[in-house]
Formats: structure tokens, sequence, C-alpha cells
């Protein structure tokens, strides 16, 4: 499973990406937490997901990845 997280706050992106990273120990399977900010965000961006894209190109390109070393 991908979470993608789309914030451009920083109160939003850490309430999102941290409740995503709880998720985390109470699936079974694979989950990815990817997110899309603001460069200003980066470093909170960072703190609780596997991926951050600098772009929506580069978000598909990791998801693509990412389902080909799952599947």
């Amino acid at each position: 499973m991908l979470i993608c997280i789309f914030s451009s706050g920083e109160g939003s992106l850490r309430f999102l990406s941290s409740t995503a990273k709880a998720m985390k120990g109470r699936l079974r399977g694979e989950l990815r937490i990817a997110v899309l900010s603001t460069p200003e965000l980066q470093a909170v961006a960072e703190e609780n997901s596997d991926y951050v894209a600098k772009d929506v190109l580069s978000l598909i390109e990791w998801a693509e990845r990412q389902y080909n070393i799952v599947k």
C-alpha cells in the first residue's frame, strides 16, 4: 500500500505523516509513505516518510520502482 501526502502546511504535514507512520505497525504487508511538499518543509517531510518527492514525476517513478520490488 502506498500513502501519498501532499501538504504545504507544517502542522498538517506533521499530523498526516505521523498518523500514517503509526498505521505501519497495525497493517499486514508493505506500507510506504511518500510526501510531496514545499522545499521549506523538506526536513519535516523526511521525518516520517519513506520518500520525499521533488515533483510529481519523481513520485510516480519511485512508486513504480516500489511496485516492481514488492510484486
